[in-house]
């Protein structure tokens, strides 16, 4: 009896390639008889696996990027049909983290074998939404929303770096930027210079025309959060989630401002500490009715 395959496909997913050609070469080699269903609009994945599990087929694949296979798996969670992975998108993290090949074709190739190792994956849950891999906040969740389509289509891999720097604010560009300038060997030397500010310490940005005359009066609480943070360090505190509490206290009751994100990272490596030592950067984001405010200090322990 045939091998039944049922391919959801993201077709604004990473690069142009000959999908269709590709997996039907692969299937038909193997004997697999196989359909396809195209997304459209976020959902629809997921709707097409729960009705390729009520079709009682062998296999879902899902054709795109993470987002892809996340509603893919949401589809098929619950049920003994196996998810199998044609990483089609710019990234493709769960497919790296699995060991599954890049090539398209080895890929259907592994989907089509009914010898396959077949692995059971942990799902996380947060307030009725699941998710495969990570949780991003602040920083790296920004990096992923801002990297549109057209971006990913341009730059491919490299959208998520430049989407990085949007997120950032001096010291986190300069260290993004810097270890790209390493990383590639590019001729560069990078010179960084303080932030420019406001005479009331407010970071000197295009989006400060949009706060209105009340927010415009509290936006410089942010820089002031900073340096009460430093002050605190300074003072023998090397505790990361006080700082922090320290931080947010200060702009929620002196502010209208809604927390994006604070994070007290390592530099210029941009990595989670729980202690503060060595050089670290206090960073942070605020958004108000028509602007999101960003701004960060770097220090030495």
């Amino acid at each position: 009896m045939s091998r039944k395959i049922r391919v959801v496909v993201n077709p604004g997913s990473g690069q142009p390639k000959p999908v269709l050609h590709t997996l039907n070469s692969v299937f038909r080699s193997e004997n697999v008889e196989w359909d396809l269903s195209l997304t459209n609009e976020s959902g629809d994945a997921e709707r097409f696996a729960r009705e390729a599990v009520s079709d009682q087929v062998d296999v879902v694949a899902a054709f795109g990027g993470d987002g892809t296979v996340m509603e893919v798996a949401r589809g098929v969670m619950g049920s003994n049909v196996p998810l199998a992975i044609l990483p089609g998108g710019t990234a493709n993290l769960m497919s790296v983290e699995l060991g599954i090949p890049k090539d398209l074709t080895k890929a259907a190739e592994i989907a089509a074998n009914p010898q396959s190792e077949i692995k059971s994956i942990d799902v996380g849950e947060i307030n009725g939404t699941f998710f495969l891999l990570r949780v991003g906040l602040g920083i790296a969740a920004q990096k992923v929303e801002l990297a549109d389509r057209e971006m990913k289509d341009r730059y491919g891999l490299m959208a998520y770096s430049i989407a990085a720097l949007k997120a950032m604010k001096d010291a986190q560009q300069v260290a993004v930027v810097d270890s790209v300038i390493h990383d590639f060997n590019f001729p560069i030397e990078l010179i960084p210079v303080e932030t420019i500010r406001e005479e009331d310490g407010l970071a000197k940005s295009s989006r400060n025309i949009y706060l209105n005359e009340t927010e415009r009066q509290e936006a410089p609480v942010l820089y002031e959060s900073l340096l009460l943070a430093k002050s605190t360090i300074v003072s023998g505190i090397d505790n990361v989630n006080f700082i922090e509490r320290l931080i947010e206290e200060r702009i929620t009751n002196h502010t209208s401002g809604e927390i994006d994100y604070i994070s007290i990272l390592s530099y210029p490596e941009l990595k989670p500490i729980q202690t503060i030592s060595g050089k670290v950067i206090i960073a942070l984001a605020v958004k108000f009715t028509n602007a999101r405010l960003i701004d960060n200090i770097t220090m030495v322990i």
